[in-house]
C-alpha cells in the first residue's frame, strides 16, 4: 500500500457523516456555556442536583437483581430461574476478583447516565464462557471505527500508552445518542442549565462568604490617605467580613458613614432560582424532583405515582438496553438457550397493606399460589400444597350465565316425575370358597347400616329426574371430595360384600361403608 492509500484509510476512519457515522464525534462538546463557567463532568458532578439524579439512577439499577432464566425472552413456554448459573454469580453476588456485583454494576451505571456510556471488559475463561466483568472509567475509553468496523481504543496510562479491545470484549451500556452506536454525554447536553447551576452555587459561596449582612459603603467628609484607607478596610473586613461575622455591630471613625448597598437573598431571587434549577436539571435525567430531596411540590397522594412514573419512564429504557447487551454479549450462543432479565418490582411497590391485599387478590384469582407470595416477600415456602393455586368456587364461565337459572326454570315446568319403587336388593352371590373374604366383625353391623342409607337414598331421589348411574356419581363423586383415601376402601369392600348388585345400589353402598369406616 502506498503512503498515499493509508493515508486515505486513516482519514476515512475519522470522516463524520450518514454513511460513516463516526462515534467518537458525539463526545466533542463546548465545554463553556453563556453563563461564562468551564464545565466539565468533575465540576457537573458537585451540583447536587446532578449526582443526586445520577445516583438516583444507578443505585435503582444496581441494587435491581439481574436475573439469569433458561429459555427464549418473549416465548409462551414458562421461563426456568437459574440462581445457580455462574453468569448469575457474577451478575448478583461477585463481578470479579475485587468488586462486588453491586459495586461493579453501580460503576457501570454511573459511568451510562452520568457520561452517556458504560464500559466493562469481559472476563473469559477457556471455554468461551463469562467469568467476570471489569469497569472502565469511560474517560479513558474512546469508540473508533476503521476498515474492518468498531473497536475500543482504551488509554492504559499518562503517557499515552492505549490498547484496542473488539467489541465482542466489551459489556458497553449505551445512553441516548443520534447515532446508536454510543450515547451522547448528558452533561454536553445540559450543558447550560448545569452551568447556571454552578454559577448560582458560586454567587451563594461568595453571597454568603462576603458577608452581605454588612455590604455597603463607607462615606467621610475627609480624604484619607494610603496607610489609613489600607488600616480601615483591614480592620473592617477582618470583623465583618464572612457569614461567622454577620449581624455584628460595626463602629465608624469620626466623621465617617456607612451606606448599605447589597440587597438579601431573597430580593436577589437566589432561592427562586436555586430551586428553578433544581427543577430543570431533574428534567434532563427524567427523574421525579422527590427523588432528589427536592419536595416543593410534593404530596402524599403524588409520590406514590411520580415513583411509579420514575420505574416506567426512567429506569424502563435503561433495563432494556442492559439485558439486549447481556443476551447479546454475555450469554454463548453455541450453549443452552438463557436470558437476562431486571427484577424491578421493588419499583413499583406500595406500601405493606397495600402489597398484602393484593397479594390476597392474586391468590384468590388464581394468579398467584401461596409459595408465589412469600417468595415475592422474601420468606420460606410451606412445600408442596402452597404451589397449589385456587380460585373463588361462585365463579364460572361468561358464556354460561344464566345456566342455573334457565335449568331450575325447566325443571319448575317439566312434569312431576312418578315415583320409583325402589328395587328390592338383590343378595350377593357367595363367592367361592377360596375367594370368600375372611369374616370380620361388625359385618351384620355394617350391611344394616348399608340398607338403611340406601333407603335414606332412594327417598332423597324422589322428584329428581337424573338417571341412577348419574345421581350414583355425582354423590360418590362428592363424598371422595370429603374422604380422600377412605372412599377407594369402602369401594372395595362393597364390591366383596355386594358382588353384582346394581350401579346405583352398590354406589349407595359405597358411600355407606366409607362413612362407617370413618366414624
Amino acid at each position: 500500500m502506498s503512503i498515499f492509500a493509508r493515508a486515505r484509510a486513516a482519514m476515512s476512519a475519522l470522516l463524520v457523516g450518514p454513511a460513516r457515522p463516526s462515534p467518537g464525534s458525539t463526545f466533542r462538546h463546548v465545554r463553556v456555556a453563556n453563563a461564562g463557567v468551564h464545565v466539565t463532568h468533575e465540576t457537573a458532578f458537585m451540583v447536587s442536583a446532578v449526582w443526586a439524579c445520577i445516583d438516583a439512577i444507578a443505585s435503582a439499577l444496581a441494587s435491581s437483581d439481574w436475573n439469569v432464566y433458561a429459555g427464549v425472552r418473549g416465548s409462551e413456554k414458562n421461563k426456568e430461574a437459574l440462581p445457580e448459573d455462574a453468569l448469575h454469580r457474577i451478575l448478583n453476588s461477585r463481578a470479579n476478583g475485587d468488586m462486588t456485583a453491586q459495586s461493579a454494576k453501580r460503576a457501570l451505571a454511573i459511568a451510562a447516565v452520568g457520561f452517556g456510556n458504560g464500559y466493562a471488559e469481559i472476563q473469559w475463561d477457556l471455554a468461551g464462557r463469562c467469568v467476570g466483568l471489569w469497569p472502565i472509567s469511560p474517560d479513558r475509553v474512546t469508540p473508533m471505527r476503521d476498515e474492518r468496523g468498531m473497536f475500543y481504543r482504551v488509554l492504559q496510562d499518562s503517557a499515552g500508552a492505549s490498547v484496542d479491545l473488539d467489541p465482542v470484549d466489551v459489556f458497553h451500556i449505551r445512553g441516548a445518542g443520534l447515532t446508536g452506536l454510543v450515547g451522547d454525554d448528558p452533561i454536553g447536553r445540559a450543558i447550560q442549565s448545569i452551568a447556571m447551576s454552578v454559577a448560582l452555587d458560586q454567587f451563594g459561596a461568595a453571597y454568603f462568604g462576603n458577608g452581605a449582612q454588612l455590604g455597603g459603603l463607607i462615606k467621610t467628609k475627609s480624604n484619607l490617605d494610603d496607610a489609613e484607607f489600607d488600616r480601615l478596610q483591614k480592620q473592617f473586613n477582618a470583623k465583618h467580613a464572612g457569614s461567622r461575622n454577620a449581624f455584628k455591630v460595626g463602629i465608624l471613625e469620626g466623621d465617617m458613614d456607612f451606606q448599605q448597598l447589597t440587597t438579601d437573598a431573597e430580593d436577589a431571587q437566589l432561592v427562586d432560582a436555586r430551586n428553578q434549577q433544581v427543577e430543570e436539571i431533574c428534567r434532563w435525567f427524567r427523574v421525579p424532583p422527590h427523588k432528589v430531596a427536592h419536595l416543593l411540590r410534593a404530596t402524599n397522594n403524588n409520590i406514590e405515582h411520580q415513583g411509579l412514573e420514575f420505574s416506567r419512564d426512567t429506569l424502563r429504557p435503561w433495563v432494556k438496553e442492559i439485558e439486549q447487551e447481556a443476551d447479546f454479549k454475555l450469554i454463548s450462543p453455541r450453549g443452552p438457550r438463557k436470558f437476562v432479565e431486571i427484577d424491578l418490582d421493588w419499583a413499583s411497590e406500595g406500601d405493606f397493606k397495600s402489597r398484602i391485599e393484593g397479594f390476597a387478590a392474586g391468590i384468590a384469582s388464581g394468579i398467584y399460589s401461596v409459595n408465589v407470595v412469600l417468595r415475592k416477600l422474601g420468606e420460606n415456602t410451606i412445600g408442596p400444597a402452597g404451589d397449589i393455586r385456587m380460585v373463588q368456587g361462585a365463579m364460572i364461565p361468561l358464556d354460561r350465565v344464566g345456566d342455573a337459572y334457565s335449568a331450575k326454570q325447566a325443571a319448575a315446568a317439566a312434569p312431576a316425575p312418578s315415583p320409583v319403587p325402589a328395587p328390592a336388593p338383590e343378595p350377593a352371590p357367595a363367592p367361592a370358597a377360596a375367594k370368600r373374604a375372611p369374616a370380620r366383625p361388625g359385618d351384620l353391623h355394617r350391611t344394616k347400616a348399608l340398607i338403611e342409607a340406601y333407603e335414606r337414598i332412594q327417598a332423597r331421589r324422589e322428584g329428581e329426574a337424573e338417571e341412577a348411574e348419574a345421581f350414583a356419581a355425582k354423590q360418590i363423586d362428592m363424598l371422595a371430595r370429603f374422604l380422600g383415601d377412605h372412599e377407594a376402601a369402602a369401594r372395595t369392600w362393597a364390591a366383596e360384600v355386594l358382588g353384582g348388585a346394581d350401579p346405583a345400589f352398590a354406589a349407595s353402598m359405597a358411600m355407606a361403608a366409607a362413612v362407617e369406616t370413618t366414624t
